[in-house]
């Protein structure tokens, strides 16, 4: 069945904060994968950004919700 995918993004200060929320049925069984594809977000933020990036993931009731921080770039400059 449907569901609602919600993306927030903000640039505060010169850091750039997405949130990305999507609902979910919290009696399914839970997903095996091990969460590759938020891995490879943060080591590739890592690798880009250390410190100053980050990615958080949190499930709350019926709610998904990814915040990734990074420093906020314009285009052709770094």
């Amino acid at each position: 069945e449907g569901g609602t995918v919600r993306l927030v993004a903000e640039n505060h200060d010169g850091q750039l904060n997405i949130a990305v929320e999507n609902s979910m049925d919290p009696d399914a069984p839970a997903d095996r994968k091990g969460g590759m594809g938020l891995r490879n977000v943060r080591e590739r933020l890592e690798a880009r950004y250390g410190k100053e990036a980050s990615v958080r993931a949190t499930a709350e009731e019926e709610t998904f919700r990814v915040n990734v921080s990074m420093p906020a770039e314009h285009e052709g400059k770094a």
